[in-house]
């Protein structure tokens, strides 16, 4: 391969990255925008939600400012908490 097009793979790769980067931090803030939502929703706060889900409060407090990159399993505890359940339907 030219050098060329190995510099325009690595330029794509590189975008690529950035995009999926973009994607994921949307999709970390409107996640904890719904779990802050829905918390508040039950009237709990942030200390009573990570003592019923066995978390830390700041665990809580950086998934809801989309901070940190929730895990399934927490994401399924934290529903389960607020009275939620997640589940697959068609778009």
């Amino acid at each position: 391969m030219e050098e060329n097009d190995l510099k325009k793979k690595r330029e794509l790769r590189q975008e690529e990255a950035k995009l999926w980067k973009e994607k994921n931090d949307t999709l970390r803030l409107e996640w904890g925008d719904k779990i802050r939502q829905l918390r508040r929703e039950k009237h709990m706060t942030k200390r009573e939600l990570a003592e019923i889900t066995g978390t830390q409060i700041g665990h809580i407090w950086r998934i809801e400012e989309g901070k940190y990159a929730i895990r399934f399993e927490t994401l399924v505890t934290i529903l389960n908490a607020l009275g939620y359940k997640l589940e697959i339907v068609p778009q």
